[in-house]
């Protein structure tokens, strides 16, 4: 144990001193970043009504349930007193089926301003922190992006998070106080491990951090199930690739770490499926039983898989403009294809990169299903549940963009700049529609006066635009910078 840690410590400040070395363009182009998706998540966060529909009252009572020394059943309802006189709330607590993770990180700072009554100040806090998880976001698929970006990887270091993190659907988060941003760090951590481990080898190390990360992303959300099969496979790819032995000596090697991380697992997650999952519904998927609908229309199997929102998460959603969002997608689908063709011959002698396609292909597919799995029924479709794989979504765009190199980068850097305005004024607009006469035009009027409305000063919204301004800048001149030593 002893010697882990050692190697841990040693690995750390490997890192460290990787990052301090890396182009120095890349640096302020990755401030650049996180820059422009503080400036419009924070004015998406600062405009939103403290306390909105959806599912905002089941997560802050979760919150403040668990602050409190309990974890809530669906049967408790609301309790958070001020929920209940203020909204009126009386529906059963749909959040419990949610693993507590995302709620212990947030209860030592919002649980206790909860107790006190101040729970829009509880709120914003709540809201900040899950910025601070989007940050984190960054920086692993920024790492996702230099790992996998081959000979132009600071470029796709810059682009795959600035072509994520400013979606729409990324970025607006925090009107529901919700935890897909806590998974989707968690699903690209694991995608990363998993292609090192086939890359480099099935060490102890790499074993463990997968262990771990399939452990907390079980703890936040019971869809992580597909990344949890997929850190299976590639430690099992990852003994096949790297073992001498044969065959059938190599198959029952790969099998012994997977079945003990499958094993390590279910025995650390197991027992909160089973009670307030299992227990309650009859089913490990959710707490809602059988037959409940809560008014909403049901739809069959048939009506989810023959829906164009269905098959549209694949290039809708990157921008609030569904016509661009499918002609940025074909545009990139064009880049790729072309990429592909002209060295298919390489990637096809590259076991490594072709594994790690594997991996990242059936990442997708799972997350895909389980999306279909959630909207038959009473379930939405909706881009969000398609955010865990933001890094294979980054890459195909970064890829398909960055491949006119004439362009020197700009095609990508304004298309990540129009994500983030697209944003800005999907919520700007809402606002309007919300605020109504009281708004002076669609756009930056409608912040200023949501702000105003939360008691958001009209300068702490001016400095978030402003920072969403300069991070633009500072990221295209980035890209700009790189894109001349572009291979």
């Amino acid at each position: 144990m002893t010697d882990y840690f050692k190697s841990s410590k040693e690995a750390f400040h490997k890192l460290w001193g990787d990052i301090k070395r890396l182009p120095k363009a890349l640096q302020i182009g990755l401030f650049g970043v996180v820059l422009m998706y503080v400036g419009v998540a924070g004015m998406i966060s600062a405009d939103a009504p403290w306390l909105v529909r959806g599912d905002t009252v089941q997560h802050v009572d979760y919150v403040w349930r668990l602050h409190n020394g309990e974890i809530p059943k669906r049967s408790d309802g609301i309790q958070y007193p001020v929920f209940v006189e203020h909204a009126g709330v009386s529906k059963p607590q749909a959040a419990s089926k949610n693993p507590p993770l995302f709620y212990a990180i947030h209860a030592p700072f919002v649980g206790s301003l909860l107790n006190s009554g101040h729970w829009q100040l509880g709120i914003a806090v709540g809201r900040s922190i899950n910025i601070i998880i989007g940050i984190l976001c960054i920086l692993a698929l920024a790492w996702g992006g230099w790992l996998l970006g081959g000979k132009n990887r600071a470029l796709h270091a810059l682009a795959v998070p600035a072509l994520t993190v400013l979606i729409y659907r990324f970025t607006r988060l925090n009107v529901d106080f919700a935890l897909d941003n806590l998974l989707v760090l968690f699903a690209t951590l694991s995608l990363i491990f998993s292609y090192k481990i086939i890359k480099q080898g099935p060490s102890t190390q790499r074993i463990v951090i997968l262990a771990l990360l399939s452990i907390a992303g079980m703890y936040t959300k019971v869809s992580f199930i597909v990344f949890l099969a997929t850190n299976l496979l590639a430690i099992f790819l990852s003994v096949l690739v790297h073992s001498k032995q044969p065959w059938k000596d190599k198959l029952i090697k790969a099998s012994i770490p997977a079945l003990l991380v499958l094993v390590g697992v279910l025995v650390a997650v197991g027992w909160y499926y089973y009670i307030y999952d299992y227990k309650v519904s009859g089913n490990l998927y959710t707490a809602r039983p059988d037959g409940v609908t809560g008014g909403r229309p049901v739809k069959s199997f048939q009506d989810v898989i023959t829906s164009s929102d269905l098959w549209g998460l694949f290039y809708r959603n990157f921008t609030r403009s569904q016509v661009i969002s499918a002609f940025i997608a074909g545009f990139s689908l064009a880049g790729v294809l072309t990429i592909v063709h002209k060295n298919r011959q390489k990637l096809l002698q590259n076991q490594i990169i072709l594994l790690t396609i594997c991996v990242m292909a059936l990442a997708v597919i799972g997350t895909f299903f389980v999306q279909m799995k959630h909207a038959v029924g009473i379930g939405s479709i909706n881009f969000r549940y398609m955010l865990p794989v933001m890094l294979p979504f980054g890459l195909f765009l970064s890829y398909g963009l960055l491949y006119l190199k004439w362009t020197r980068g700009l095609i990508m850097a304004m298309v990540a700049i129009f994500m983030g305005l697209t944003s800005i004024g999907a919520y700007a607009a809402a606002n309007h529609a919300y605020f109504g006469s009281k708004i002076p035009d669609k756009l930056f009027g409608g912040m200023y006066t949501a702000g105003a409305d939360n008691g958001v000063s009209a300068v702490v919204i001016t400095l978030l635009l402003l920072a969403f301004i300069a991070g633009s800048v500072m990221f295209a001149r980035s890209v700009f910078k790189l894109s001349g030593s572009q291979k």
